[in-house]
């Protein structure tokens, strides 16, 4: 397994400050201290994913890649069952790794679409299947949420599906490959929560040093064709608007805005933005507060609009 030197210390933080835990990997566990990186990647990647702390958080991972654990897991390489603030849900965290001996590779669309129906297949619309699988790995994972779920109607798990590897995760060139595999579960998603995500180094290791993944540079593709591509309304004659003639209003494909949710789904898309009522003394909200209560306020959704 390649192993840069940034991420060579993130593993060593990792494993001095959870050297008391132990990782259930299969039948067998294995003490943090005494992990491989690969065990260490393994698990330090989902619990910066998860945004999960040690917490809780050994007890309830578990590795069942078959090259670690010896069993038979098709396509499952760990899953974690947690608890939420609310005691009626649950999370089922399914984890799938390529971890190469360089970093010259990049996700695949095609293994990643095959991870995700099969976890989509088996997790989340079972129903759909000719016959139940009868891999241990799934039949453990079924049995733990089963006993949750008691066959009561007022609880439910939600399914997240995570692709990581130790070298590139999405870049230019897959990119487009990829948001079309997510696009095939935006139903799911929407009605039941059902999420798939997808790691690079780059991305773990902005987790472990942040706490969330940086934003970069993205693009949306605005339609403003038609009778309300544009609304041009003329101010000059009103007393201290100072404010544009012309406001172009497009129209943009949800999904669009999903496939940013799924790359930054810790809210780092909203972190620069004050989203959170900060009293009425602060500058910021003096402004807003004078700019919608004055002849200006026609235009408060454009003006506070960042695009």
């Amino acid at each position: 397994m390649y192993i840069s030197e940034d991420l060579q210390q993130e593993l060593d933080f990792f494993k001095r400050t959870n050297e008391h835990f132990e990782i259930e990997a299969g039948k067998s566990s294995t003490e943090v201290k005494n992990a491989t990186n690969e065990i260490l990647y393994m698990a330090m990647s989902a619990s910066l994913v998860m945004d999960y702390s040690e917490d809780g958080f050994f007890e309830n991972f578990v590795i069942t890649d078959k090259s670690i654990s010896g069993r038979s897991e098709l396509q499952i390489d760990a899953y974690a069952l947690i608890g939420t603030e609310s005691s009626k849900v649950k999370q089922l965290h399914i984890f799938q790794y390529k971890l190469y001996a360089n970093d010259s590779k990049s996700a695949s669309p095609v293994e990643l679409l095959n991870f995700a129906t099969f976890v989509n297949n088996n997790f989340v619309h079972p129903e759909f299947l000719e016959k139940p699988s009868d891999n241990e790995v799934v039949a453990e994972i079924k049995t733990k949420c089963d006993e949750f779920l008691k066959g009561r109607r007022d609880r439910r798990i939600i399914v997240y599906c995570h692709y990581i590897n130790n070298a590139t995760g999405i870049y230019r060139n897959n990119e487009k490959e990829i948001n079309n595999v997510l696009a095939r579960f935006n139903a799911d998603r929407q009605l039941l929560g059902f999420s798939i995500q997808v790691y690079g180094v780059k991305e773990i290791l902005e987790l472990a040093r942040e706490g969330k993944i940086q934003v970069g540079s993205e693009s949306l593709e605005l339609v403003n064709e038609g009778m309300y591509s544009y609304r041009l309304e003329d101010n000059s004659k009103r007393e201290s608007l100072g404010l544009p003639k012309k406001v172009i209003v497009g129209m943009c494909n949800v999904n669009e805005f999903i496939r940013l949710q799924n790359k930054y789904h810790h809210n780092q898309l909203y972190a620069e933005n004050i989203r959170l009522y900060l009293g009425d003394r602060g500058n910021v909200n003096k402004d807003i507060i004078a700019t919608i209560t004055s002849s200006e306020s026609l235009w408060f959704p454009y003006i506070n609009i960042k695009l």
